[in-house]
């Protein structure tokens, strides 16, 4: 990427996109962003995405979907360990239809589906003309809480989640038992309270 350029990976793009721009070991850029994916429905269309920018083309790769289970996706952390980055963020367990989520209760249930999800994505030698990853991704949690605000960093080679719990599922957090949680970005890992408290 040149000083100075501009490169366009997207427009029209999702308003909360968060993009993150990351390195690897090995000189590969990726960027990771939530994009608003047309062929979903209302309450299902943002999904966690990622780019690989090839330093021979000048170009970035088409974006592609890190987990595409046609759920709603949200705020993606992002954490390099080597030639692997790491991803964790809000994933809605199941989708919704169209009464849902026109129903006075759609953002309280959308917040009682969300979990946290995480992915390590390998980057091979021809990442950047391929614009492909390997994807392991593993469900940190499973329950009826609003999880959300997941951050994730790699400690002493292992990638740790930390995220926020509301067991009022409120979207806000400003009703109900409010706590930081910690778990290992492994399968069955148990997740412990770092802090809790009442909103």
């Amino acid at each position: 990427i040149g000083s100075g350029q501009l490169s366009v990976l997207q427009s029209s793009v999702y308003a909360g996109a968060d993009p993150r721009l990351v390195q690897t070991a090995s000189g590969t850029n990726v960027l990771v962003f939530t994009q608003d994916v047309e062929s979903r429905s209302t309450g299902n269309h943002t999904a966690v995405a990622y780019s690989v920018y090839d330093d021979a083309s000048g170009e970035w790769s088409e974006p592609r979907i890190v987990d595409d289970d046609g759920t709603a996706d949200f705020d993606p952390s992002v954490a390099v360990s080597g030639d692997e980055v790491w991803i964790a963020w809000g994933n809605a367990s199941r989708q919704f239809d169209e009464a849902e989520v026109a129903s006075p209760d759609f953002l309280s249930e959308l917040a009682r589906s969300c979990d946290i999800e995480a992915a390590s994505l390998s980057f091979g030698s021809d990442a950047g003309r391929s614009g492909e990853a390997s994807i392991e991704t593993m469900r940190i949690t499973q329950d009826d809480v609003y999880d959300s605000n997941a951050s994730i960093a790699v400690v002493d080679g292992v990638a740790q989640v930390a995220w926020l719990a509301n067991e009022g599922n409120d979207p806000l957090a400003l009703s109900g038992s409010n706590s930081v949680m910690l778990a290992s970005a492994e399968e069955g890992a148990q997740a412990r309270c770092v802090y809790a408290c009442d909103a």
